[in-house]
């Protein structure tokens, strides 16, 4: 579901051809490499012994990178203005 408002932000802050094109290059390369290395990771992580065993030990990760990510995201990001001109489609 996030991938649609990544691609638009991305086009929003690169308002440039070239570099849309390389922030787009690197989107698409660490997004494939992401789904290689989480088919990866998600094998072996649940074999691996540690104090929470099992598959349960996967949502653990998510969390410090949930974090790091929100962290990054606002300090890193600019802010957008606001378009409320459009009213919310109910029928849509």
């Amino acid at each position: 579901m996030l991938i649609p408002q990544s691609i638009a932000l991305i086009h929003q802050l690169y308002p440039g051809h070239a570099e849309r094109v390389r922030a787009l290059g690197i989107y698409g390369t660490i997004a494939g490499s992401a789904s290689v290395i989480g088919q990866f990771l998600g094998g072996i992580i649940p074999d691996m012994p540690g104090p929470v065993a099992g598959w349960r030990f996967i949502f653990l990760i998510n969390v410090p990178i949930g974090i790091a990510a929100a962290v990054l995201a606002a300090r890193k990001l600019p802010a957008s203005p606001l378009s409320i001109h459009a009213r919310f489609d109910l029928a849509g």
